[in-house]
């Protein structure tokens, strides 16, 4: 993965996406093989120095009703992590306020709690603390699956900015191509834990090679396919 740019990870319900994932972030421990993120090998990285590890590589998961403690306002939420890695408080909400008009709230909501907003915000809100660890790499785990498909847009769009604002790398996983064709640089195909197919999103998802990813696509709504796969070509051009 380059610097700035987003790989997309698909494929069906149990093919290891989230793994990788989990893998990356190390929320579960690595039985073999590498993950290299520049020099360091995370997959090999003793305990002792994950802490600096959590600031590099944050994610963002599927459920935003559970991804927030419902007795914390979303400002203490946001706030926790850069002052667990000494940030002061006032600068630490100074940049909390920042990061919601980022992801498009109003700062006052700061004070709020997670049951006064909808989905769609609480995933904003989920964006925020994430980023507020000034991360290297953003992964999004079926971040958009659980919304409604209009906010789905505004949150993908709104992901997009940020990644080309920060120029952040992202690990998208998802199971809806039409979603890694709108927003992907690259695509890997994911079934039973490998990889079968890799390559540029126009390519991978306009011309498959592997006869799983042809049964995906065919699977998939044929003219939203299409449409989503013109406009990665668009933009590609």
């Amino acid at each position: 993965m380059k610097r700035g740019e987003t790989i997309g990870i698909v494929g069906e319900s149990g093919s290891g996406k989230s793994t990788i994932a989990r893998c990356v972030s190390r929320l579960v421990e690595v039985s073999d093989g590498r993950i290299l993120l520049g020099n360091l090998d995370i997959a090999a990285m003793p305990q002792r120095e994950l802490r600096q590890h959590r600031r590099r590589v944050q994610i963002v998961f599927q459920d935003p009703y559970r991804s927030l403690n419902p007795r914390r306002t979303v400002g203490e939420s946001i706030i926790e992590g850069p002052m667990y890695f000494g940030m002061s408080r006032d600068e630490a909400v100074r940049r909390a306020s920042q990061l919601m008009k980022m992801v498009r709230l109003d700062p006052d909501a700061l004070s709020r709690y997670p049951h006064e907003f909808s989905g769609g915000q609480r995933q904003r809100i989920c964006i925020a603390r994430a980023l507020a660890m000034e991360p290297e790499v953003l992964i999004a785990d079926e971040a958009v699956s659980a919304l409604d498909v209009s906010v789905q847009k505004q949150v993908l769009e709104l992901l997009e900015d940020i990644r080309e604002r920060l120029d952040l790398s992202m690990l998208f996983i998802t199971h809806d191509l039409r979603v890694a064709a709108k927003l992907c640089d690259r695509v890997a195909v994911m079934k039973g834990g490998k990889v079968v197919e890799h390559g540029t999103a126009f390519d991978v998802l306009s011309r498959p090679q592997h006869e799983y990813t042809q049964a995906l696509l065919a699977a998939a709504p044929g003219h939203a396919m299409a449409g989503a796969v013109e406009v990665t070509n668009e933009s590609d051009a």
